[in-house]
């Protein structure tokens, strides 16, 4: 039972860290949508420029938690997610 626990607390702060790097995720994109809108506003953008990043993805991972289950797959993909974040 104690590595069930365990396990349970690891999948509780991987959510907690995923929330708020989703946070800081749109965040970020609503910031690079008003810097462009700004610069196309102020005439900035020459014909050739090309944005140094790649384009932004959404995540394809459901934001309840019972739907985000199904985007580790098994529970052994959990397992392996926690001991990458350092269980």
């Amino acid at each position: 039972m104690r590595r069930r626990d365990e396990l349970i607390g690891e999948i509780e702060k991987a959510e907690a860290l995923l929330s708020h790097l989703e946070g800081e995720q749109e965040q970020a994109r609503a910031r690079v949508a008003a810097l462009r809108e700004e610069l196309a506003f102020r005439g900035g953008l020459s014909p050739g420029f090309v944005s140094t990043c790649r384009p932004l993805r959404r995540s394809r991972c459901p934001g309840a938690p019972r739907r985000k289950s199904g985007c580790f797959g098994s529970s052994s993909a959990v397992v392996q997610m926690s001991s990458r974040l350092g269980s």
